[in-house]
């Protein structure tokens, strides 16, 4: 199939190329843009809880500098 040169069996292999692509290609894509998307929310949820427990630290220290 793949070796005939005939019009119709070279559109048929593009189509099944397509397909292909189509199939499997672009729900690739999108696992990676939902994964990375819940990397980027993990970051930001991790600097969140870093900036609230060096708060902390900051609030206790000004504390102990009062006394």
């Amino acid at each position: 199939m793949f070796g005939v040169k005939r019009s119709g069996y070279v559109l048929s292999e593009c189509l099944l190329c397509l397909l292909l692509v189509i199939g499997i290609v672009l729900p690739l894509g999108n696992a990676i843009r939902q994964e990375a998307r819940q990397v980027r929310q993990a970051r930001q949820a991790c600097q969140k809880v870093r900036q609230a427990y060096l708060k902390k630290e900051m609030d206790w220290y000004v504390q102990v500098q009062k006394r």
